[in-house]
């Protein structure tokens, strides 16, 4: 090839090196280092890490908010993004009269970000219009490895389902990256190294090596870094999220797992709360912000499992400050109202809960409403009465 090559002016492509990333890289760099002319360009779902490499990472389609219900001004000017766009083409060519219509709009928009805007994902999900509604699709995807495991005979050919090329990234890893990625999966929208450090750390894997699996997993594209507040966050797709989380459920760990998520949660809501009427509670507001999802999960998970209750009254209760203070009086309320009817073991965590639904409620205007009426007091028993001759 470098004879073939020498004196002209050439790119070079290489398509898929991911399988043989080590090959790939020398043959990059020997070609380049005889042609000074040659430019290289790989595409790879893990960096090559050769001398002068640059990488380019390709974002899936964009897929905007979620659309509202009615016809946008965008959307009757035919201005549909990218991934509303694909599923458009490739519904009408299983369905020659499909369109993108005011009704439907708002469906094809929710399937194009569950799906992440991954173009193969969301080519499978217009291959089932033949059969189903974009609404009935929508309703489905909570499954969507079951949903998307057929297309045509050219696309089993060619790629097979989603969950093959899903498996084939997952094959790509190092044993101790799969189990991070499976651990990992318990996490809502992103989180950092020190919450990485806390739940997936122990049982084979060390907080020393966890900043350089979570390196591995970025070069494997399984990871996304972006940067909120001077820290570094890692995001994982709904798709690749949903396919850790199968793994976590075959492996029997999921439980032990979401504890160690929700105690971290448990811990980090306390530490806020500790520092939170001081310099630094602008800090702590974006930082619980950041992890919103994280806690949702963390107290949906720990209020509905049977031994994980006072966990979630405790939770709860510990936010108190970030329910009233950051706008989220109504949302709080909820969890209150929720963690008090889960567990009604006379702890401090529920006398702590039971002061906050009641601050909350003389918030939203019911000071009237007492906790008495509102059965979250156990019930004490009667004392029985003696009579004594005197």
């Amino acid at each position: 090839m470098a004879e073939y090559l020498r004196g002209r002016q050439v790119l070079v492509v290489l398509d898929n090196c991911e399988g043989v990333v080590d090959a790939s890289a020398t043959l990059a760099l020997g070609l380049l280092r005889r042609i000074e002319s040659l430019r290289v360009l790989a595409t790879s779902r893990q960096v090559l890490r050769a001398m002068g490499e640059q990488v380019w990472p390709v974002e899936p389609l964009p897929v905007g908010e979620p659309t509202a219900h009615r016809e946008s001004p965008a959307s009757r000017t035919g201005q549909d993004g990218p991934a509303v766009a694909l599923f458009a083409e490739r519904g009408a060519a299983v369905v020659p009269t499909f369109t993108v219509t005011a009704e439907n709009r708002p469906a094809v928009a929710e399937i194009c970000r569950r799906l992440d805007g991954l173009p193969l994902a969301i080519e499978l999900a217009a291959a089932r219009l033949r059969v189903l509604s974009a609404e009935q699709i929508l309703s489905r995807l909570d499954d969507r490895f079951a949903l998307l495991s057929n297309g045509t005979r050219v696309d089993l050919l060619r790629r097979q389902t989603l969950r093959a090329v899903v498996d084939w990234s997952f094959d790509l890893c190092t044993p101790r990256e799969q189990e991070l990625w499976v651990r990992a999966s318990v996490f809502e929208g992103c989180f950092d190294l020190d919450a990485a450090e806390y739940v997936c750390a122990g049982d084979g894997l060390t907080r020393a090596e966890m900043w350089q699996l979570l390196a591995g997993l970025v070069d494997k594209s399984i990871l996304l870094v972006e940067e909120r507040d001077q820290r570094v966050r890692y995001r994982m797709s709904e798709t690749l999220r949903e396919y850790g989380q199968h793994k976590l459920c075959e492996s029997r760990a999921e439980e032990a797992q979401r504890v160690r998520h929700a105690a971290w949660c448990v811990e980090l809501a306390e530490q806020a709360e500790a520092d939170w009427f001081g310099p630094r509670q602008d800090v702590w507001y974006a930082r619980l912000r950041s992890e919103h999802a994280n806690l949702r999960a963390a107290m949906d998970f720990a209020l509905t499992a049977v031994h994980q209750t006072q966990e979630g009254v405790r939770l709860v209760a510990a936010l108190w400050f970030y329910w009233h203070y950051c706008g989220l009086i109504a949302e709080g309320r909820y969890w209150l109202d929720r963690a008090l009817a889960a567990d009604s073991r006379p702890t401090r965590h529920r006398i702590k809960a039971l002061w906050a639904v009641a601050y909350s409620a003389c918030n939203q205007g019911e000071s009237s409403r007492t906790s008495l009426r509102s059965g979250y007091l156990p019930t004490r028993p009667k004392r029985q009465r003696s009579c004594r001759l005197l």
